[in-house]
């Protein structure tokens, strides 16, 4: 088993452990481990500006056709919209991480 497949199948167990949340994404339901992680700062001129609200990390195996989700597209996660600020790979390729923001941030 490679270190992506062990990954991903940990996720899975996580995943099943909180109750099994999923995030919707281009009309499709993903299963996703959201993370305790919380709000994220930047300094910006001005002072600390909060950058992400939410991190939420998905099996890539889920994703059909090379097609992944995209920084400033839409999810929705627990009844609320969000926009993708980064998408993150980590260095099994196993998962990816949206961090996500308010679509009303910075407007």
């Amino acid at each position: 088993m490679t270190l992506a497949q062990t990954i991903q199948a940990d996720l899975t167990s996580i995943n099943t452990d909180m109750g099994s949340p999923v995030v919707e994404w281009s009309g499709e339901e993903y299963p996703c481990v959201p993370s305790s992680l919380g709000n994220s700062q930047m300094l910006e001129l001005g002072g600390f500006e909060i950058s992400n609200d939410l991190s939420l990390t998905i099996n890539k195996s889920l994703f059909t056709g090379g097609v992944y989700p995209k920084e400033t597209q839409s999810v929705i996660y627990n009844s609320h919209s969000y926009k993708i600020t980064k998408v993150i790979t980590d260095g099994s390729g196993g998962i990816i991480r949206l961090l996500l923001a308010s679509p009303n941030r910075g407007v």
